[in-house]
């Protein structure tokens, strides 16, 4: 079904999801066609793919501010990486205000909800290796500080690409979902 300009222009739901780019579009199409080679094959079509995979971790790493693009690892979107990377942790807290795919795994593994007064949050009843508190919230748009919670803060970064700079805000790692910022579904990444 072809979406036509007068609906897009009318489309207020970007929080959701954003149409891709057409410029995503156009560099992505050639790895569609004649650019399918396994990034990890020693081949040339291989190496190819993988001169490929090795600039949109650049590009993604510069836009995140990280400077090592090699600690970014792509992955399916922001709800993977969010499962997995909190998994990985022994002792992990959250805010109550998280993307299920936080709470729900925080809570699942044993974690801790902070306790909160609105928006203010108060640290963990004991010392976590991790803290996750969302940068943006994906409801209300509220900004959340960089809480002194734990050793590690993570960050889900989903609403706050592309939106507002990274740079400006404390985290040790952080997810997010290229489909937020006009890149295409199923993408996403972890830094």
């Amino acid at each position: 079904m072809e979406i036509d300009a007068e609906y897009r222009s009318r489309y207020f739901d970007n929080a959701a999801t954003t149409p891709v780019d057409p410029r995503v579009l156009e560099e992505m199409l050639p790895y569609f066609s004649e650019g399918f080679g396994n990034a990890n094959s020693i081949h040339e079509p291989g190496r190819r793919a993988r001169a490929g995979v090795d600039l949109a971790r650049e590009r993604v790493a510069q836009l995140v501010g990280a400077n090592y693009p090699e600690l970014v690892v792509f992955t399916s979107g922001a709800t993977e990486t969010n499962n997995w990377f909190l998994q990985s942790f022994s002792s992990v807290a959250c805010s109550p205000f998280e993307h299920s795919s936080v709470l729900e795994t925080v809570i699942a593994s044993g974690g801790e909800v902070l306790e909160n007064d609105h928006y203010r949050l108060f640290p963990p009843l004991r010392a976590k290796d991790l803290t996750a508190v969302m940068l943006v919230n994906n409801e209300t748009g509220a900004i959340f500080p960089a809480y002194p919670l734990g050793n590690a803060l993570f960050r889900d970064l989903t609403q706050a690409v592309g939106k507002i700079p990274l740079d400006e805000h404390a985290f040790d790692a952080g997810s997010f979902s290229a489909h937020k910022f006009y890149g295409p579904k199923g993408v996403g990444a972890c830094f």
